[in-house]
């Protein structure tokens, strides 16, 4: 893994690894497609027919819907759109990876962009529509570009100032994380890989400004709660971190993610052989800093993917520092096989993540098959329990993830569930004629690929617990 080997094998590598992730996304575009924000973003270019912004306001998330939208106005099949959607998202970490491969003339940049893709992900592979990732993944790829400009002497080209002035609004803007991630990733640049400050003054100066015209100029309503948790972040209490995320955080670190404490603790003991002891601290302050960081601002916001999402910096920084100074120090071989070994392992957690959506799309067939007995193509209902968890996200998306997994064989067997969170709304929901959400008069066209349009909600006889036994499979419906 030389900087400026171009090996065949680091291309080769880089490559397979590519591919690896393309297939993944193609094999599982249902499973990536079909939850959460990522159905609803679906539905709303579809019917809309453009970029679909409304829902988050983040700008960066237009670059994971050019195909799916490309494939809507040549009126591609509901299919084929889903199948596009799910690969122009990984192809996002692919397009910056086999970039900097040619660009840069080494492979680290690429392989921590891919290693920050898999080494967390047995959730976040599957919610491609992660705009804090993109912009994360941004950043990986601007940091390979700024140590290939500055090793060369060339920071000041109109080139490198071009890319710059160009990706750093981009990162920024991503998420209202975004701005602290780039703040330690200047401490780290400054005290472990000791640039001069002198040297990290412009890419600050353009961060700073385009974090105050996103600030002052584009408030966006959906970041208010992330907004406030890092105000929140001043009343630190160390009963926080042990609240339900902070908590989760720790289970599945020791459960799911163990190649995150055994990557850092590696790079570690790196900088404690070479003596870096400022880069050392430096680099457990930043891991540390962040996980007290998310534990105690977002304590209250806890839910299904959350300990995936919002402690994204922590394997962002494991995976740069990995890639960048842990396996170059290696020999060869070495380096080599613990990427490979890496790889392959967090892939294997990528796929034990998909029995979540295997026990959640059975749960949506049994209702699609209850609605046949009652004849009707929208259902309101109570149940408190959703294979995925009973919060938020599993409850909310429902109606969009539930249209899109039964139209996909044709249009005519398109249905809808809307799961309220009291009997008077599943009741009322029967009583309103919208399409898609009993809240929202949501214009659901066009009809080529939808058609529940006007249908009336039906509110099966049962009770919740017969509906929930239905539902989970221990006992078929007596109609």
């Amino acid at each position: 893994m030389a900087k400026s080997n171009g090996s065949v094998y680091d291309k080769i590598s880089v490559y397979a690894a590519a591919v690896v992730l393309i297939v993944l996304a193609l094999v599982f575009y249902k499973e990536r497609v079909l939850f959460s924000d990522s159905a609803a973003y679906i539905v709303h270019i579809i019917s809309r027919n453009h970029f679909e912004l409304s829902l988050h306001s983040r700008f960066v998330g237009i670059l994971s819907q050019i195909l799916p939208l490309t494939a809507l106005r040549w009126h591609a099949s509901l299919r084929c759109i889903l199948l596009l959607y799910s690969l122009n998202s990984i192809l996002i970490p692919v397009t910056c990876a086999l970039l900097s491969l040619h660009w840069f003339k080494e492979s680290r940049t690429a392989w921590s962009i891919f290693l920050f893709y898999t080494l967390m992900s047995t959730w976040l592979f599957y919610y491609p529509v992660s705009e804090y990732q993109m912009g994360l993944c941004l950043l990986l790829f601007y940091n390979g570009a700024y140590n290939y400009y500055s090793s060369a002497g060339r920071s000041g080209t109109p080139a490198f100032l071009a890319l710059s002035l160009l990706l750093i609004p981009v990162v920024i803007f991503s998420h209202p994380l975004a701005m602290p991630v780039f703040i330690s990733w200047l401490l780290l640049k400054k005290i472990t890989d000791k640039y001069t400050w002198r040297q990290l003054l412009f890419p600050f100066v353009p961060a700073l400004l385009s974090y105050l015209v996103k600030r002052l100029c584009f408030p966006v309503t959906y970041e208010t709660d992330k907004a406030k948790g890092l105000d929140n972040f001043r009343n630190f209490s160390t009963h926080d971190l042990f609240s339900e995320l902070g908590m989760d955080f720790v289970r599945y670190i020791l459960h799911d993610y163990f190649l995150l404490p055994v990557l850092a603790v590696a790079v570690l003991l790196l900088l404690l052989k070479r003596k870096n002891y400022s880069g050392m601290a430096a680099f457990l302050l930043v891991l540390t800093g962040w996980w007290v960081l998310v534990t105690t601002a977002f304590s209250s916001n806890h839910y299904d993917h959350y300990y995936e999402h919002m402690y994204q910096a922590i394997p962002f920084f494991i995976s740069l520092y990995c890639c960048h100074i842990l396996i170059p120090a290696l020999r060869p071989y070495a380096g080599r096989l613990t990427l490979l070994l890496v790889f392959i392992l967090s892939l294997f957690k990528i796929n034990q993540g998909r029995q979540f959506f295997e026990d959640r799309f059975a749960w949506f067939r049994r209702g699609f098959q209850l609605m046949e007995t009652q004849h009707c193509k929208k259902m309101a209902i109570i149940c408190y329990v959703v294979p995925g968890g009973a919060t938020c996200p599993s409850y909310w998306s429902v109606p969009y993830e539930t249209l899109l997994l039964s139209s996909l064989d044709a249009r005519r067997s398109g249905k809808s569930i809307f799961i309220a969170g009291r009997r008077e709304e599943a009741q009322d929901a029967v009583n309103v004629v919208y399409d898609i959400d009993p809240i929202d008069d949501f214009p659901l066209v066009p009809e080529r690929y939808f058609d529940i349009k006007g249908y009336p909600y039906c509110h099966p006889p049962f009770s919740e617990e017969q509906l929930s036994d239905i539902l989970h499979g221990k006992y078929s419906s007596p109609y």
